[in-house]
């Protein structure tokens, strides 16, 4: 979980020391505001996924402040064809 932390503390937020075991079982958005005052979702997913699989998806505004495609799909579990290329 450190790198959504890593994210927020670049963004001035700060977390207890030892903040990363209390997110162990988190999915959710959390929204920051960027530059320019864009904002940047990062959805997290820590919780819903099998075999320990976690993710994590940034997605931030374009200059007229809307994001492509406007709807995101849920994050899914990974195909497992990917799985096996993976654990090679």
């Amino acid at each position: 979980m450190s790198l959504p932390h890593r994210v927020m503390t670049c963004h001035g937020y700060r977390l207890p020391k030892y903040a990363h075991y209390d997110w162990d079982n988190v999915a959710g958005t959390i929204s920051l505001r960027g530059q320019n005052d864009r904002r940047i979702l990062m959805d997290l997913n820590y919780r819903d996924l099998p075999n320990g699989e976690q993710a994590m998806r940034i997605t931030v505004e374009d200059a007229n402040k809307d994001y492509e495609p406007e709807e995101l799909p849920p994050i899914q579990p990974m195909p497992k064809d990917a799985q096996k290329a993976a654990s090679r």
